[in-house]
């Protein structure tokens, strides 16, 4: 498919998905400037908040992430944006996802 930093993860849309993000995504070394939320995440498994609200983070260039402990003890987690990969140190777009069942949450929101 070869689209930018692709792992063993699947594209929907893949030949729609993959040609855009080649168009729109861009290297760069400096991580996304976090506009409001709790991130970095530093989770206090005693705080009664946190089961009950999601982390929501914003960041620059426009990225939105949603995260949640869930009753099963596993996170839940939405973004879409400009995602800034670590391991391709780069903006890739367009993303979306929305995963389930995660052990553990982005910790840094990206």
């Amino acid at each position: 498919m070869n689209c930018p930093g692709q792992g063993l993860d699947k594209r929907f849309l893949h030949w729609l998905v993959c040609p855009l993000q080649r168009l729109l995504s861009w290297k760069s070394d400096k991580p996304p400037r976090l506009i409001c939320g709790p991130y970095p995440l530093q989770i206090v498994q005693d705080d009664y908040y946190f089961e009950l609200l999601p982390y929501i983070g914003i960041f620059f260039p426009p990225y939105i992430i949603v995260q949640k402990k869930c009753k099963n003890m596993k996170w839940f987690m939405f973004r879409f944006g400009w995602r800034y990969d670590v391991n391709w140190k780069g903006y890739i777009f367009p993303t979306a996802a929305i995963k389930f069942d995660l052990i553990d949450p982005m910790t840094r929101g990206y």
